[in-house]
């Protein structure tokens, strides 16, 4: 007896399935801006259930559990749920200001417990 024959390739673009809903690249970063009104871009790469909590900082990351503090941190959560495809434009708060055009920063998206980041 032969293997079965391999599915055909997809004709269009689709979503990668998610065994976990939460999973490194389920968002990307597509837009941003900073400065006194620091906002981002962000697209799902995958669905994201409603509720989906994330922290977004440009503090920087040092060794697992250590942050650099002092430059602001934002918790953020999806209204409802995000189709893949779906964009969202998230403003930054008055505490955080990023300075990627000037002397450089990053910007970390994650979930959980700062000490034991799931970064996205």
């Amino acid at each position: 007896a032969s293997p079965p024959a391999p599915p055909p390739p997809p004709t269009e673009l689709q979503a990668l399935p998610s065994i976990n809903p939460h999973a490194p690249g389920e968002l990307a970063v597509v837009g941003l801006n900073s400065g006194k009104r620091s906002e981002v871009l962000l697209v799902a790469l995958a669905d994201i259930p409603a509720n989906s909590t994330y922290f977004l900082t440009p503090n920087g990351y040092r060794v697992p559990g250590a942050w650099r503090l002092g430059e602001g941190l934002l918790e953020w959560a999806l209204p409802a749920e995000a189709k893949a495809g779906t964009v969202h434009l998230v403003e930054l708060s008055a505490e955080i200001e990023l300075a990627a055009g000037a002397s450089g920063d990053e910007l970390y998206i994650y979930r959980g417990a700062a000490e034991r980041p799931a970064f996205v």
